[in-house]
């Protein structure tokens, strides 16, 4: 046993850590009550507060269930990368999600601006190239869409996602033979995706509905 004069020093330091640690605790709930408790401790930095953007976005938004709500959700997560890129202008994931934000929001003009300033922080990355497409696929500016997705498959050819995202295009486009062919080879470099098997099934049906009208 410890010498009473030693347990004197030891158990006031016990409950202080004791203290601090149920407290901790409390913080790790989550990650979006984690990001915000440590943002108290560190308000200057970027990645915190890019953090926190990014569970609102994706934790605490599709939680939301009004319309008000959701608009709140979405201005919260907003400020967070604005936040973030009031520290760090450059930083490329702030960059990339704000502008997938804002064109959630049908801000596209704001959306572009985000996506073009991430392509330009990291022009090799396949998914920022395929990012701004989406910002065009929105607008229905579906000839830039391609275009970039096109240059994204240069960058990684056998990219799955980006061939489906050039799948989808095509078939708003109406060019289901070439919504057929981007969506089959998706699905060999990419097995059982079933992205790839609806894609197949749309373009499918759509060149059947148009040869049927034409008979």
């Amino acid at each position: 046993m410890f010498p009473i004069k030693i347990w004197y020093v030891i158990a006031p330091v016990s409950i202080v850590f004791c203290i601090l640690t149920i407290n901790r605790n409390a913080e790790w709930k989550d990650n979006y009550t984690l990001f915000k408790a440590d943002l108290q401790k560190a308000p200057d930095d970027a990645r915190l507060w890019y953090y926190l953007g990014y569970e609102t976005k994706q934790t605490v938004l599709p939680e939301e269930t009004t319309i008000a709500g959701k608009q709140q959700v979405m201005r919260d997560a907003i400020a967070c990368f604005q936040k973030a890129l009031s520290i760090y202008p450059d930083y490329f994931e702030a960059n990339r999600d704000l502008g997938n934000l804002f064109c959630q929001g049908l801000l596209f003009d704001s959306g572009e601006v985000h996506a073009k300033r991430a392509l330009a922080h990291k022009p090799k990355e396949p998914s920022a190239w395929s990012d701004l497409g989406y910002v065009y696929f929105c607008e229905k500016k579906y000839d830039k869409t391609v275009a970039l997705c096109r240059q994204a498959l240069q960058i990684s050819p056998h990219n799955a996602g980006i061939m489906n995202n050039l799948a989808i295009c095509y078939l708003q486009m109406e060019a289901y033979d070439s919504a057929l062919a981007e969506a089959k080879t998706a699905l060999q470099n990419d097995p059982g995706n079933q992205l790839s098997l609806d894609n197949i099934a749309a373009a499918e049906k759509g060149m059947a509905k148009r040869d049927s009208v034409k008979k």
